[in-house]
């Protein structure tokens, strides 16, 4: 299977890039946030079922049936790229927003791909800590997964067929 590549136009279909477009330019709304950010970021290979928005609070963006709006108080301005023209949240902020709703190992899964960007962990790190407060379970969960000591390992199910290909290539595990 091809690997996919961030961004809309690699999106499947037609019908999720005019949502998402259409979505970020609602008036109220800031970018294209969590599952539908960690999808444009190629964190995910799973298109998202809603388009998830983030929007100021205070803001009263009209509700419609596919789109599910995320409350912040404040958003940083360098926390928004444009990817194909759509505002999107960055990938620091889009993990560190996922890390609520993402199993450790989605997470794991999601700071390995953000690392293959030239991202790096003290970055997520520092975003984390600076976004860490009451009632946010993103910051304090991405935390405790960075924390962990194999955070960059593969999934016990690839590790057999990499080191067997390893041993093939005569290189030392």
């Amino acid at each position: 299977m091809a690997e996919r590549q961030p961004g809309l136009g690699a999106m499947d279909g037609e019908g999720l890039r005019t949502r998402l477009s259409h979505a970020a330019r609602a008036p109220g709304i800031t970018a294209v946030s969590h599952h539908s950010a960690a999808y444009l970021h190629g964190l995910v290979n799973r298109p998202p079922r809603f388009v998830h928005v983030l929007a100021l609070r205070g803001s009263h963006p009209s509700r419609r049936p596919d789109v599910i709006v995320h409350h912040t108080r404040a958003l940083d301005p360098g926390a928004v790229v444009y990817i194909d023209g759509v505002p999107v949240t960055d990938l620091p902020s889009t993990v560190v927003m996922m890390a609520a709703y993402a199993t450790v190992d989605e997470t794991k899964a999601m700071i390995r791909a953000a690392i293959a960007t030239a991202l790096t962990l003290d970055e997520l790190r520092a975003v984390a800590e600076s976004r860490r407060r009451r009632g946010r379970a993103g910051p304090s969960q991405l935390l405790h997964v960075l924390s962990s000591a194999d955070i960059l390992r593969p999934p016990k199910r690839l590790e057999a067929p990499a080191m067997n290909c390893l041993r093939r290539t005569g290189s030392q595990p």
